[in-house]
């Protein structure tokens, strides 16, 4: 009987160490995208207006797409984000560093700064 319940009380504790998953992204993850999110946003708010409604988990913000295992952000979708009155955008890289799993990255249509002002940037990491 003993060991009946010490199996029942192990798989309750491992049912709820792996639902644990999607309680929501990293903090550090939270920040760098709400840095990210001030650096394309309009004076006024307009862009990603999702990101300020939806609460602390990132994961459910538009354009983010976490993995369901570490609840990192594994995917960014941010095209046609940045309000072309705002003018190019001169993208500071290390704002995205804390997002270590970061796999897909979509930033096409928000006027980068570079050769023209309609350069795309989208790329995916496979390993």
């Amino acid at each position: 009987m003993k060991c009946l319940l010490w199996c029942i009380r192990w798989t309750w504790l491992l049912l709820v160490m792996m639902g644990s998953g999607g309680m929501g992204c990293l903090e550090e993850e939270r920040n760098a995208l709400l840095d990210i999110e001030a650096a394309i946003n309009h004076p006024n708010g307009s862009s990603l207006p999702s990101w300020l409604s939806s609460g602390g988990d990132c994961c459910g913000w538009e354009g983010v797409v976490c993995d369901d295992a570490t609840s990192r952000v594994a995917q960014l979708y941010l095209n046609k984000t940045r309000d072309r009155t705002l003018g190019t955008w001169v993208i500071n890289a290390s704002l995205f560093l804390p997002l270590e799993e970061l796999q897909v990255l979509d930033l096409s249509k928000n006027y980068l700064s570079g050769e023209s002002q309609s350069l795309f940037l989208f790329f995916q990491i496979y390993f």
